[in-house]
């Protein structure tokens, strides 16, 4: 399955709201310290220019790229959160739940786990 963003450009404005926010920031706890380097080491693996906007871009649009040109056509699943249940339970070939679809990874919720709006 691959799971993205609509557009590269809608991806890296998450990215930037959250993510290399968190991975900018400094906290003395040294757990969520130790955290954030293995998180700025996998954005620099993922894009060695991190956190440069066109090519953290290009990164994300190549990764999706490779992908594509690696799993066979009829086995890949491309799907976006914001498209629900729906096609995802069909490729599972599972009955949709009767519940809604979990929106728990937004950009509010990773602030408030991260801590970015606490004073620094």
């Amino acid at each position: 399955m691959l799971s993205q963003r609509t557009t590269a450009e809608e991806w890296w404005r998450s990215v930037e709201a959250t993510v290399a926010v968190a991975l900018a920031r400094a906290i003395d706890d040294p757990i969520i310290a130790r955290g954030r380097e293995m998180g700025r080491a996998i954005a620099h693996r993922f894009c060695p220019e991190w956190p440069d906007a066109a090519a953290a871009q290009a990164a994300y649009e190549r990764h999706n790229a490779e992908v594509r040109a690696t799993i066979a056509p009829g086995r890949l699943f491309e799907w976006r959160p914001a498209d629900g249940w729906e096609p995802l339970c069909a490729a599972l070939g599972v009955p949709v739940p009767d519940e809604p679809f979990p929106r728990t990874n937004d950009a509010a919720g990773f602030r408030t786990l991260a801590r970015l709006d606490d004073p620094a």
